[in-house]
């Protein structure tokens, strides 16, 4: 498939995506999956302003920085949203109540350009609550880390674009407190610059991580667009970003 016919295809996609019936908004400002399993948590559809995010959307980290970084755009011809990092990090995220194994597939479409470093430093992230049998009540939860503006969570997988090809499928780790990972999905700078369609299970994800959850008790609480605050510059378009089952 050449270049021009696969954005081709992400652009019917990204349409296809915009036609979803708007998930409900719950009185706790968090969205759910409409009647068929389907949530569409970003395409972006007209009504989306950096500027002015919907009430289920939250930033955590430097809103100030998003605002200034964040772009709507239509890029070779795909409805967008431009990411580029800076010196600090921030999340931008909605606010989702979604039984994982119901909804277990995340979809999306990047463009990353090449940048100055190992993971590129703009990626997807997935908040989860419940499977940890060691967790606490939802409301009992502490706030994610990079601030009270994210839904409490008990585990967190962190989508990346990694430095080689090779390591697609790699996963790095949970960090020492055990509530979050990385994941890589795609990388090597001989694939930058162009669209990427992407559908991944991400309860098979989590299984290989944390094996010992309870995966019908967990639920997707958030999904973001990270921006990590390092030096190295890189710019990213995000566009189609999917739940289904």
């Amino acid at each position: 498939m050449t270049a021009r016919t696969l954005a081709a295809a992400i652009l019917v996609l990204a349409a296809a995506g915009c036609a979803i019936p708007r998930a409900s908004v719950e009185t706790d400002g968090r969205a759910s999956v409409d009647p068929d399993g389907r949530l569409s948590v970003l395409g972006p559809d007209p009504g989306f302003s950096v500027s002015s995010l919907p009430d289920d959307w939250v930033i955590a980290g430097n809103a100030e920085l998003f605002r200034r970084s964040t772009t709507l755009v239509h890029h070779q011809g795909v409805p967008a949203l431009r990411v580029d990092n800076g010196k600090a990090a921030f999340v931008v995220a909605r606010r989702t109540n979604v039984n994982l194994l119901a909804s277990p597939f995340l979809s999306w479409s990047w463009h990353v350009e090449p940048h100055g470093g190992t993971t590129h430093p703009v990626g997807l992230v997935v908040g989860f609550h419940g499977g940890d049998p060691e967790s606490r009540s939802w409301g009992a939860q502490p706030f994610a880390w990079l601030g009270r503006d994210l839904p409490p969570n008990d585990r967190m997988i962190s989508l990346v674009w990694g430095e080689s090809a090779l390591r697609r499928g790699a996963i790095d780790p949970p960090s020492e407190a055990g509530r979050d990972a990385r994941y890589t999905q795609r990388g090597g700078i001989e694939n930058t610059r162009t669209w990427w369609l992407e559908t991944v299970d991400i309860s098979e994800i989590y299984a290989r991580i944390w094996p010992a959850d309870d995966l019908a008790a967990a639920r997707i609480m958030f999904v973001g667009i990270s921006a990590a605050g390092t030096g190295a510059e890189g710019a990213a378009f995000i566009s189609g970003i999917l739940i289904s089952r």
